[in-house]
């Protein structure tokens, strides 16, 4: 089963903007405050091998990144597509 991971930052108005729509996917969520959790943040990154960026949605499914993107690059619809599969 598809799950997203996404890393919020507080401090962005794209970030904030985004939050509101991935809050209102029909999925399990999982957030990552960059502010109050910058190592867990730094971990994915290195886990995943994606550079740290914020707002930033991760799709992982079976262990593996399928989807990633990080600021106006984050399409919503796609996720939902990802995470209904």
């Amino acid at each position: 089963m598809p799950l997203l991971l996404f890393k919020h930052s507080n401090s962005c108005s794209i970030s904030s903007d985004l939050f509101r729509e991935v809050s209102a996917l029909d999925s399990r969520v999982y957030l990552v405050v960059v502010q109050r959790s910058r190592a867990l943040s730094d971990e994915i990154s290195s886990r995943l091998q994606l550079r740290h960026e914020s707002p930033q949605a991760i799709v992982l499914k079976n262990s593996g990144v399928v989807y990633h993107a990080s600021h106006y690059d984050i399409d919503i619809p796609k996720i939902r597509e990802l995470l209904e599969k």
